[in-house]
């Protein structure tokens, strides 16, 4: 992986904490975490991290192509009880003049995500506002804190895992 892909996926961190938290502080509970497109297997390890952790985990999955790095799908995985739910192909929303973006799973599942600062929240309705123009703001908020390379500090700790070659 390229520097200029993971700058781009470091860009997406920060911009997605920022619509996701407002300014309020990431805390203990609740993870971002960002890496290349995962195969069941891998969508499997992120469910047995956040299992093992007990840890909310929000997934940013990238394709990478040389120097483009492309936001793929954002993946749930919350362990509850002795379960862990993985959501994955979720998207997200966010309705102009509402402070925080949401997190709507795939069409067929119910309800949507809200996210505070130690944990992932289910909320069983999901607002057709949300499904409509919710996504399309989304998009553009994301693509312009992209662009703006957002900065997160103070709000989150980043670290960078390199993967063995």
């Amino acid at each position: 992986m390229t520097d200029t892909a993971t700058a781009t996926m470091r860009r997406h961190v920060h911009a997605i904490t920022r619509m996701l938290l407002g300014d309020q502080v990431l805390k203990p509970g609740l993870a971002i975490t960002a890496g290349q497109v995962l195969t069941p297997a891998g969508v499997a390890r992120i469910a047995r991290l956040a299992h093992d952790s007990q840890t909310d985990l929000i997934h940013l999955d990238f394709a990478i192509d040389g120097d483009i790095a492309t936001l793929n799908d954002i993946i749930i995985a919350a362990p509850r009880d002795n379960n862990c739910f993985v959501y994955t192909r979720c998207q997200l929303a966010q309705i102009r003049g509402k402070r925080h973006a949401m997190i709507l799973p795939q069409a067929a599942a119910r309800g949507h995500f809200r996210i505070l600062p130690n944990e992932i929240v289910h909320m069983p309705n999901k607002p057709t506002k949300l499904t409509t123009e919710g996504m399309a703001f989304a998009a553009q908020r994301l693509n312009r804190l992209v662009r703006d390379d957002v900065q997160t500090s103070g709000q989150i700790d980043l670290f960078e895992v390199l993967q063995n070659a």
